[in-house]
């Protein structure tokens, strides 16, 4: 099989996003975040990367109370001008059942 590296670049925008305007992107595989309103755009994870994060979601799900539960890839608003997707989380269980789009930092137990 061969492998295929995309091209290394870089795009500068010539302002800050909002959450809300990053809210309108396409859904295409990649992270889109705002870190102070700057766009930083990830590839999807690695096949090992995804192996990881699932054994240690599996871990942490075994381990927990039965009021935590641990989440992946998840969306946090800390303000309007940033925006993080963390590769996982531990959330109690009512906040999760609770939220919608988007947690608040403070809703996080954990970010491993």
């Amino acid at each position: 099989m061969a492998t295929i590296e995309p091209t290394r670049g870089r795009v500068v925008l010539p302002r800050t996003l909002t959450v809300d305007e990053l809210l309108r992107f396409p859904v295409d595989g990649k992270h889109y975040e705002l870190f102070n309103g700057s766009l930083v755009v990830s590839p999807a994870p690695t096949p090992l990367h995804q192996r990881i994060i699932f054994r240690l979601q599996r871990i942490l799900d075994d381990a927990a109370p039965p009021e935590l539960e641990p989440l992946s890839t998840v969306n946090v608003r800390p303000s309007n001008e940033d925006f993080y997707i963390p590769d996982l989380v531990v959330v109690p269980v009512a906040v999760a059942d609770a939220v919608g789009l988007m947690f608040a930092p403070s809703d996080l137990l954990l970010v491993p």
